[in-house]
């Protein structure tokens, strides 16, 4: 008496509209975790800096 004959699993399982969205989120929060431009600039100039003066 497996789980298998009690339910029947869809295929396919994620469709091309939550497909879709899933790849939409997925670009919304690359943009969101990658560095912002105040980041990039204050790594420039750390890197523009001599040692001695650092």
């Amino acid at each position: 008496m497996g789980l298998t004959s009690y339910f029947k699993e869809p295929f396919p399982i994620i469709d091309s509209k939550e497909a879709t969205t899933l790849d939409n989120l997925t670009k919304r929060y690359d943009k969101l975790i990658e560095p912002g431009m105040i980041a990039k600039l204050g790594t420039k100039a750390g890197q523009l800096v001599p040692e001695k003066v650092k």
